[in-house]
């Protein structure tokens, strides 16, 4: 109760539009004074700098649900990153009017193994001997429920670097994780040797982007716009640098995929 007051204490002093930018580790995080920085962040309030929307829109990093539940009922302009990240159906039904931007980015799901066990490659490779973690919240496309479902337990922590140490200290053998998210992870724990995956399977493929309600079209066409640029003139890939996967060879989207995503906080 005490961070919504002040956050919305804060807003009403702005008198700005908010964009709010759900927790996701190295790419929209908050220092101890509350200004964001990540990846992303930067990227997207370089773009408010640049266009001068900054006088009307300011960036502000929360939990996802609250950035979500916040957005479905229109106290925010825009949500980052993006409508992939409502899965469910009621919410989707309130999502009404809405518009997404050019994506800043993919993001998908690998399938990490122990250093002593096959490459899952497929769903016939995870076995009722087996254990699987992941982060709470992470999607759960099809393919996803159907490999957990295989697997005689799936553990849930809360970041990707309580799911790397999950395999480090052998409590599973297999890890479901999101990139780029996990790269962020692995360089805070200084592992220079990343667990290996199958490089030509991942199920679970998304666009990270922004989602505006459409009374923002005009703001959100000028942001879209300058995504595109900053693609095109490698602004994108300098500012996300290891972050960036938009342009690397990712397998075709998983036709089992059917359920929408829900990209996991922080």
């Amino acid at each position: 109760m005490i961070t919504t007051l002040a956050f919305s204490a804060s807003a009403a002093d702005s008198q700005k539009q908010i964009i709010a930018a759900a927790e996701l580790s190295g790419l929209f995080e908050k220092d101890l004074h509350g200004r964001p920085y990540g990846a992303y962040a930067t990227l997207i309030q370089q773009a408010l700098n640049e266009t001068g929307l900054e006088k009307e829109y300011e960036l502000v990093i929360l939990p996802m649900k609250r950035a979500k539940v916040g957005f479905i009922n229109k106290q925010f302009a825009c949500y980052a990153p993006g409508i992939d990240t409502f899965d469910q159906p009621d919410e989707r039904q309130k999502l009404t009017n809405t518009l997404t931007s050019a994506p800043l980015n993919i993001a998908l799901v690998r399938v990490l193994s122990d250093r002593d066990l096959p490459l899952v490659t497929s769903l016939a490779d995870i076995s009722a001997e087996d254990t699987i973690s992941i982060v709470r919240g992470t999607p759960m496309s099809t393919e996803m429920r159907q490999l957990a479902d295989r697997a005689y337990r799936m553990y849930q922590v809360q970041s990707e670097l309580e799911n790397i140490a999950m395999l480090q200290n052998h409590r599973v053998n297999h890890l479901f994780v999101f990139y780029p998210d996990v790269l962020f992870a692995y360089e805070r724990l200084g592992l220079a040797q990343h667990f290996a995956y199958a490089k030509g399977f991942s199920p679970l493929i998304i666009h990270d982007a922004i989602t505006c309600h459409a009374k923002h079209t005009k703001a959100l066409n000028t942001l879209s716009a300058t995504i595109r640029e900053y693609r095109e003139d490698g602004t994108l890939q300098k500012v996300l640098g290891q972050a960036y996967l938009l342009d690397s060879p990712c397998p075709p989207i998983s036709t089992s995929t059917t359920n929408p995503p829900h990209r996991a906080s922080k």
